[in-house]
């Protein structure tokens, strides 16, 4: 019985150990920290970095494959890019980082079987993203219905740390944006020249299993 015990607290000291060494704690989402660079050359180190129509809640966004068009410089889809388009989930996990190539150019997709008098305009933007296994590949990002007033963002905090480089003592991202705001309102992508993922990390559970 004694060996029993010994044992059975051997076991749980393992369990626990590989519990710690885990790179991914059970139920908490990393927490993302790098570079965000606006098209006016103001760059921020940035934490809680975060994709997605609101500050809150991390939403799964994919990536679209860009089409290959008779013209070049024709940026309306004809075919529906949520069917006939092929899509990879964008784990920020795996980038090192998004760049936006094109700000000014934003590709629109009418869906002409709507129903409704006035069809949903959808657009969408170019992005081009590094992977962190190697290789730099262009998408497409969804940024929503036009005109919506929730748009996909880069949502994030401002660290206001020294920078080689860089100053740090800018009061704006970009025209209209105090980098104050990018955690309520948002970097909208077109402002954006580039998101660099530094790394991620999680948050240390409140007690150490015992």
């Amino acid at each position: 019985m004694k060996n029993y015990v010994i044992a059975m607290g051997i076991l749980v000291s393992s369990l626990s150990v590989f519990a710690w060494g885990s790179k991914e704690p059970d139920g908490e989402a990393p927490t993302f920290y790098g570079t965000l660079a606006s098209r006016e050359g103001n760059v921020f180190s940035v934490t809680n970095i975060m994709v997605g129509t609101n500050p809150q809640n991390s939403e799964k966004i994919k990536l679209y494959e860009v089409p290959v068009q008779k013209d070049p410089q024709e940026k309306t889809l004809l075919i529906n890019p949520f069917q006939k388009l092929t899509t990879t989930d964008l784990d920020l996990t795996k980038v090192s980082k998004i760049s936006v190539p094109e700000p000014d150019i934003i590709w629109q997709w009418t869906n002409l079987e709507s129903q409704r008098t006035h069809p949903s305009v959808f657009e969408f933007i170019q992005v081009d993203i590094s992977w962190k296994q190697g290789g730099t590949v262009s998408y497409m990002i969804e940024l929503g219905i036009k005109n919506t007033t929730h748009p996909v963002k880069v949502f994030c905090n401002v660290i206001n740390r020294p920078m080689p480089t860089q100053e740090q003592n800018r009061t704006l991202f970009c025209q209209g944006i105090n980098k104050e705001d990018l955690r309520e309102k948002g970097a909208p992508f077109p402002s954006i020249k580039e998101l660099v993922i530094e790394n991620y990390c999680y948050k240390m559970p409140e007690k150490a299993a015992l």
